[in-house]
C-alpha cells in the first residue's frame, strides 16, 4: 500500500514591529535553511502582531500590503508554499482591516482566511483593530504536488481556543502570536489536544517568539496527531523545525517523529521570559549603546544586574553606587563584591549623594522654612540618584534599567522621578518573593550548578549565564539574608511601611490574579491574613494608580500584570472597597 507524506516547517521566529524588511529577510533565511513542502510563519508576522494603533495607520497598512506581495514572490522564487499572517484585506467602513492568514504559492496569493474570533480581553484589542472575518474563502485549501493531495484547514490563534466549527480536511494549520504567562503553555497544549480529538484532524500550531514592549511571546510551536503524539519545539528559542506527517492510502496523517515538551519549570521560565523582554527591548529599539543602573547592594538591583549581564553581557552594563549618610557600609561592600565577580566584572562608579542632598536641603529650607525630616527628605534622595542616572544615560546613550519589583509597584513603594526612573524594568511583574526565588536559583547555579536552568537559558539565548566568583556568590548569599530596606532614614526597614513580603504578595496575588472579583472578606479568608491588612493593601493599590501609570514598561510574566494593556483603572477615583 502506497504512503503519502508531507513536511511542514514550523518557523518560530522573532519579528520586530514595523521592520518589514528585517522580518522578510529573517523569513527568507528560515525558508532556505530547511527542506519542507510548506513553511508556516506566525500570526501577523509581516508587520508583527504587537503593532497596536499602527494597525489603524493607513500608511502602515499600505506598506504591509506591499510586503505581502514580496512574500508571494518569494514562494515563486523558492518553489515553496508559504503560510503567513498579516493585517490585510483593505479597509472597512469602520477603518479597520482584517487579521488574515495567507497562503502563497507559485508567486501568487492562492488562499486567504480572515480571523473570526477576535479576542478582546486582557492584553488583546482585536476588535479595536480588526474587522470580523468570515474565515476562509472555502472549506479548505487543496494542496497538490504530483500525486500528493492534502486538504488543508486553516485557523488563527483564538479560533482554536473556542469550540467553533472547523471544516473537515486532512490537517489544520494554525498561526499564532500568543503571549507568555505562567502556566499558559500547559493550557495551550491542552487546547490543541482537545481540538485535535474533537475534529479528528492533526494540527500544526506555530507561535512566534520574542519580546515586544511589555509582552513576551514564548514560542512552544507544536504538531499533534490524532493518536495524541506530539512534536513540540523548545519555548523561548527562535528557530525552524520540520515535522513530517505520513499516511497510507486510506488512513489519517500521523507524525513520523515525536519530540516531547519540556517539563514546566516556573522559576526558570520566569527568569528567561524577563531576560527575553529585556534583551529585545534593548536591541529592537536600537538607540542605546549600554545599560546603566543604580546598584544599591539590595536584592532588586542585584537581580537586574545579573539579568543584564546574563542576556546582554556584563561588558555592556555600568553600575553606579550612590550612597547617602543612611546607606550601611555593608550595602556598598555587597554591591562592589558582586559587581567585581560577575563574569569579567561590571564596571562600577561611585557617586555619593550626601553633599548634594545637604546643599539641596539647605536651599529649600532657606526658601520654605526648616521642618523636621519627613517623606519629602526621604524622596529627595532617590530623586538625586535618578538625576545622576539620567545624566549618565543622556551623555553615554545608556539605557536606564529600573529595579522595582511587582510588590513595590503595586504599593507605590517607590519614588516618582527617583528610583522609578528608567526605560525598562525587567522585574516589574515579579513579586518580591519571586525575586528572592530567582536569586536563590542564580546563587545555586553559581555554587553547585543548575543543569535545567543552564540548558534552557542556552537554548533560549545561545549563550551561558555569566559566571560568579566565589566571593560574588557569597555576597549574593549574604544579600539574600538581609532584611530589605530603602535606606532613606536611620534604621529603616520595608516592614515599617508594608506587611512582610510573603503576606503582602499573597494578598496582592489574590486581588490581582483573580481580576479583583474577590471581596476583601474572601481574600482574608483565602489567604489567612487579617481583614485589616487586606483593606490596607487594597487602599494602597488604589492610591497608587497614578504612579503605576508613569512607570516604565515591564515584561508580562503573570496572567494579570500592571501593563497598560492589562490593567486599566482610572487615575482619578474615590471608590475604595471597604
Amino acid at each position: 500500500m502506497s504512503t503519502q507524506n508531507i513536511k511542514i516547517a514550523m518557523c518560530q521566529l522573532n519579528p520586530t514591529t514595523g521592520d518589514f524588511e528585517g522580518n522578510f529577510n529573517k523569513a527568507a533565511v528560515a525558508i532556505a535553511s530547511v527542506d519542507a513542502d510548506i513553511y508556516v510563519l506566525p500570526e501577523c508576522y509581516v508587520s508583527n502582531y504587537m503593532a497596536r494603533d499602527l494597525f489603524l495607520n493607513e500608511a502602515f497598512i499600505q506598506e504591509t500590503a506591499r510586503w505581502v506581495e514580496k512574500y508571494a514572490a518569494l514562494s515563486g522564487e523558492t518553489g515553496k508554499t508559504i503560510v503567513f499572517g498579516a493585517p490585510y484585506g483593505g479597509r472597512t467602513n469602520s477603518n479597520r482591516t482584517y487579521n488574515m492568514l495567507l497562503i502563497a504559492r507559485d508567486g501568487k496569493i492562492v488562499w486567504t482566511h480572515s480571523k473570526r474570533n477576535r479576542p478582546n480581553y486582557d492584553v488583546f484589542d482585536d476588535k479595536r483593530y480588526f474587522e470580523h472575518g468570515s474565515g476562509a474563502q472555502a472549506d479548505f485549501y487543496e494542496w497538490i504536488d504530483g500525486d500528493r493531495r492534502f486538504n488543508i484547514v486553516t485557523g488563527i490563534c483564538e479560533e482554536i481556543w473556542q469550540k467553533a466549527p472547523l471544516a473537515q480536511g486532512d490537517i489544520v494549520l494554525v498561526i499564532n502570536s500568543s503571549p507568555y504567562a505562567i502556566g499558559k503553555a500547559t493550557r495551550r497544549r491542552k487546547i490543541v489536544m482537545e481540538r485535535v480529538f474533537e475534529t479528528r484532524m492533526p494540527m500544526v500550531y506555530v507561535n512566534q517568539v520574542g519580546g515586544s514592549d511589555d509582552l513576551v511571546v514564548d514560542g512552544g510551536s507544536s504538531a499533534v496527531d490524532f493518536d495524541g503524539r506530539i512534536y513540540e519545539m523548545a519555548p523561548f528559542r527562535e528557530g525552524v523545525e520540520v515535522v513530517e506527517f505520513a499516511r497510507d492510502a486510506a488512513g489519517p496523517l500521523k507524525l513520523v517523529a515525536t519530540k516531547e515538551p519540556l517539563k514546566p519549570h516556573d522559576t526558570v521560565e520566569k527568569y528567561i521570559a524577563a531576560c527575553m523582554g529585556l534583551r529585545d527591548w534593548f536591541y529592537k529599539n536600537g538607540v542605546w549603546k549600554s545599560v546603566v543602573l543604580g546598584l544599591s547592594g539590595g536584592k532588586d538591583s542585584c537581580m537586574v544586574a545579573l539579568m543584564v549581564s546574563d542576556v546582554l553581557g556584563e561588558d555592556l552594563l555600568r553600575a553606579i553606587t550612590m550612597p547617602s549618610q543612611h546607606t550601611a557600609d555593608i550595602s556598598n561592600t555587597y554591591a562592589f563584591r558582586l559587581a567585581a565577580g560577575v563574569g569579567q566584572g561590571i564596571r562600577t562608579h561611585t557617586l555619593p549623594i550626601g553633599g548634594v542632598f545637604d546643599r539641596f536641603l539647605a536651599e529649600l529650607d532657606a526658601v520654605f522654612g526648616q521642618e523636621a525630616p519627613g517623606l519629602a527628605d526621604e524622596n529627595l534622595q532617590p530623586q538625586i540618584r535618578g538625576d545622576y542616572l539620567s545624566f549618565y544615560s543622556n551623555r553615554y546613550r545608556a539605557m536606564i534599567a529600573s529595579t522595582g519589583n511587582k510588590s513595590e509597584v503595586a504599593m507605590g513603594y517607590a519614588t516618582l522621578y527617583g528610583d522609578m526612573r528608567g526605560a525598562y524594568n525587567p522585574i516589574g511583574d515579579l513579586y518580591a518573593t519571586e525575586v528572592i526565588d530567582l536569586l536563590k536559583m542564580r546563587h545555586r547555579h553559581a555554587v553547585e550548578g543548575d543543569a535545567v536552568f543552564e540548558s534552557r537559558f542556552v537554548e533560549a539565548f545561545g549563550r551561558k549565564p555569566v559566571t560568579l566568583t566565589e566571593d560574588a556568590a557569597l555576597a549574593l548569599y549574604e544579600t539574600l539574608n538581609r532584611a530589605p530596606s530603602a535606606e532613606l532614614r536611620p534604621d529603616q526597614k520595608d516592614t515599617d511601611s508594608l506587611p512582610d513580603y510573603p503576606i503582602l504578595d499573597s494578598i496582592i496575588k489574590a486581588m490581582v490574579d483573580n481580576r479583583e472579583s474577590w471581596t476583601n472578606e474572601r481574600i482574608a479568608q483565602e489567604t489567612g491574613h487579617s481583614l485589616e491588612t487586606v483593606i490596607f493593601v487594597r487602599a494602597r493599590l488604589r492610591q497608587n494608580e497614578f504612579k503605576r501609570d508613569q512607570s516604565c514598561p515591564k515584561p508580562k510574566i503573570h496572567m494579570k500584570s500592571f501593563s497598560k494593556l492589562d490593567w486599566r483603572y482610572p487615575l482619578v477615583n474615590k471608590f475604595v472597597e471597604k
